[in-house]
């Protein structure tokens, strides 16, 4: 387990979460029982983004790694399956519940997506000359 370090962030309050998923529209917040703790559940931000093709879809993943998750320090649980990016928040160390961390991450994802959307091309395709 990752040590503790520093002040813990603060869970999301109900109110919080209603208002974060009316500004991001895209996201939900999904359950699923902690794995040999059935009576728990890890609660998780969750969006799906679409792509044309994988390669457009792991830009996405590199510019999100390189702009969002390593200036922010906080990493989500993600996976690709060839043109499908899904991506899933929380923080751990505050029993598996979004904190305010996760809600910088998925706007910041959000923004590069935003930009990706509008260029009608992967957040850094203009930077690697696609």
């Amino acid at each position: 387990m990752t040590p503790i370090v520093g002040r813990l962030p603060s869970q999301l309050g109900d109110s919080e979460l209603e208002k974060l998923l009316q500004e991001l529209p895209g996201w939900r917040l999904e359950e699923r029982d902690k794995p040999g703790l059935p009576s728990d559940v890890i609660v998780e931000l969750y969006r799906l983004y679409e792509f044309g093709d994988y390669e457009e879809a792991w830009r996405f993943m590199t510019a999100v790694d390189e702009r969002c998750i390593r200036r922010l320090n906080h990493h989500p649980r993600w996976q690709n399956t060839y043109n499908r990016v899904e991506v899933w928040l929380t923080t751990f160390n505050i029993g598996h519940k979004p904190s305010r961390r996760d809600v910088r991450l998925a706007k910041c994802i959000e923004e590069l997506w935003s930009v990706a959307r509008n260029a009608g091309r992967s957040p850094d395709a203009g930077a690697r000359g696609s």
